[in-house]
């Protein structure tokens, strides 16, 4: 039997390292932790979820669909956390006229997306939990639980 461990995906940037960190200790304090850090976070899986049937096929084949469907096949991981952040360069660099708020709107409806396609891949239950970072006073990020509710 393996030890249970948390699960991470989130954007890499180097704005929210610090906020991560921070994330992670607080959420996970003593769980061994895998991440998945790439730019946009969960927008390459709610892209694969959210994809016609052949783009589907195309975009299963995906390093993060991959890398998510080989981290919980397993009994392992007894916890997925999504998480994103408010200024992400990736989802600024897709929308570029949408404004904060409509952009940290697209960012939450893509961590449901995520969550329900994590479910789908993993075939059993599973703790998914989807944060977003809001930026406070300076450059202070605050965690936002979306769900579970």
């Amino acid at each position: 039997m393996t030890a249970a461990r948390a699960f991470l995906i989130a954007c890499g940037e180097p704005a929210v390292s610090a906020a991560l960190a921070a994330f992670e200790a607080a959420r996970f304090s003593g769980l061994p932790v895998e991440r998945v850090l790439l730019p946009g976070g969960c927008w390459w899986l709610a892209e694969a979820a959210s994809a016609g049937r052949l783009k589907r096929i195309i975009a299963s084949r995906s390093a993060a669909l991959d890398g998510v469907s080989a981290m919980i096949s397993g009994d392992s991981v007894s916890e997925v956390a999504l998480l994103g952040h408010q200024d992400c360069h990736w989802y600024h660099d897709r929308a570029p006229a949408a404004g904060p708020g409509e952009l940290v709107r697209r960012i939450g409806q893509d961590l449901y997306i995520a969550r329900d396609e994590i479910l789908r891949v993993a075939g059993r239950a599973l703790t998914v939990t989807g944060h977003v970072l809001i930026r406070r006073a300076g450059a202070e990020f605050t965690p936002r639980q979306l769900f579970p509710e």
